[in-house]
């Protein structure tokens, strides 16, 4: 079960859907495995992205991915513990593909545009309602570029 992404009733200044912020970006997701009925109703805060259902439903079902091209990550193993580290990053992009969020478990990077001009960077465990932009400070600089880079691992 999935739903559409997020709408800001006024969160930020916002009266709309369409914002790389979390309660713009975020969607509900559910997926009920039969095979791990221990797990039923745990609820997984690793960012996962909805391209993940089509890989994780082929492996489900025991059938290989028919192209090479079609990205996502499997799941099994969040549905198997809900609780176990993920590296994989959730990327999403807004209105042209010059915007994007990449979001690892802590931290967001947010970039407008094909340059290091308009970025936003966000501690998700310490400022989850996305205020204080650490982009740009001194003692971010490894964690920034670090997220940097995993935006353009996702952009390839």
């Amino acid at each position: 079960l999935w739903s559409d992404h997020g709408y800001h009733l006024g969160e930020k200044l916002h009266e709309t859907k369409f914002t790389l912020w979390d309660d713009g970006a975020h969607v509900n997701f559910m997926i009920s495995d039969p095979r791990h009925r221990d797990n039923a109703g745990t609820r997984c805060d690793r960012p996962v992205t909805l391209t993940d259902i089509y890989p994780t439903v082929a492996a489900m079902a025991g059938v290989a991915l028919p192209d090479e091209r079609i990205r996502g990550n499997d799941l099994e193993p969040l549905l198997a513990d809900p609780d176990q580290a993920w590296a994989a990053p959730a990327h999403c992009t807004y209105r042209d593909v010059s915007n994007n969020m990449v979001r690892s478990e802590r931290f967001k990077l947010i970039r407008y545009g094909n340059d290091d001009s308009s970025v936003e960077l966000y501690d998700m465990q310490e400022d989850p309602e996305e205020f204080n932009n650490l982009a740009g400070q001194q003692d971010q600089t490894s964690t920034e570029a670090k997220m940097k880079q995993l935006l353009e691992n996702a952009l390839r």
